[in-house]
């Protein structure tokens, strides 16, 4: 009778949108066998009914000890707090990934425990994929189709095939890997993803405020779009803002420069100016898109 090959352990700790569209890809397209943690057992059994879990783990530490792969899909401050309890429960050549915003504080919480558990391979993660929505019930299996997920292995004795190995998980995901160091990675974090987020937060603000009376209902598609991220909940963003308040904030100033440079056209009648801008600024989204692997035609009204 032939053997059967026993498959290697994947455990997602936190089965919200990412973790839960993350088991819902492997099983699509790997032979993982996955279990779920998380703090709420109602959203861990809502991921494996989704069919993103084969089980769900009662406790952590057992958990993790039995992985040969950790995924950390949990916010951004449980991250940081449960990384080093983590890497000294991982078992010798576990890999350890996480899919937090930011890189500097999980870098830095991780680096004490990679000292000590040399056998153990830890990478820093961040998909460029997520939604305004959050929870196991808005996964979804592509969600990370295409997208760039960025990653940095901090030095470690196993360092190159920590790349290795995260690389190859990255791409079963359906995701394309791409190596950023910290420093990089959140400043430009900052201008992609808390910028947009904060901008949106402004522009709602600023059309409830400037509104006249009897005309809230004269908005279209643009108006939509383009405050779509204001819908985000708070307490996904809390530590990600907080924990990279300084690059946030220098992208708003950057913003608040290019806005003042629109009102001042605007003010003086230099129409033809802001024509520039329209020019400069459809020229500079190509190029940061295109840079990504993305493209988008969005309509306009």
């Amino acid at each position: 009778m032939k053997r059967r090959k026993k498959l290697s352990q994947l455990l997602i700790v936190g089965t919200g949108l990412i973790g839960t569209s993350a088991g819902l890809a492997l099983r699509s397209r790997s032979q993982l066998a996955i279990t779920g943690w998380d703090r709420s057992r109602r959203n861990a059994h809502a991921a494996r009914r989704r069919g993103a879990l084969d089980a769900v783990a009662s406790r952590l530490g057992p958990a993790v000890a039995r992985a040969d792969i950790v995924l950390l899909a949990a916010p951004i401050d449980a991250i940081v707090a449960m990384l080093p309890r983590v890497i000294d429960a991982a078992k010798s050549g576990a890999l350890v990934l996480d899919v937090g915003p930011l890189f500097a504080p999980v870098v830095a919480a991780a680096r004490p425990a990679l000292a000590k558990h040399t056998a153990v391979n830890f990478v820093a993660g961040h998909p460029l994929a997520g939604r305004e929505s959050s929870g196991p019930a808005h996964a979804d299996a592509t969600l990370f189709r295409g997208s760039t997920f960025a990653l940095f292995a901090p030095p470690q004795a196993g360092r190159a095939a920590a790349w290795r190995r995260a690389e190859v998980f990255v791409r079963l995901l359906g995701a394309r890997p791409a190596r950023v160091d910290p420093a990089t990675h959140d400043r430009a974090i900052a201008a992609t993803s808390a910028l947009p987020q904060l901008a949106a937060i402004a522009l709602a603000l600023a059309a409830g405020r400037s509104l006249p009376k009897g005309g809230r209902m004269l908005s279209g598609p643009g108006f939509e779009g383009a405050t779509r991220l204001a819908r985000s909940s708070f307490s996904i963003w809390r530590r990600a803002l907080s924990g990279n308040a300084r690059n946030a904030a220098g992208a708003l100033r950057a913003l608040e420069k290019a806005a003042r440079t629109l009102r001042t056209a605007l003010e003086s009648g230099n129409i033809e100016k802001i024509g520039a801008d329209f020019r400069a600024a459809a020229a500079a989204r190509r190029r940061i898109l295109a840079a990504s692997g993305r493209t988008s035609a969005t309509r306009t009204s």
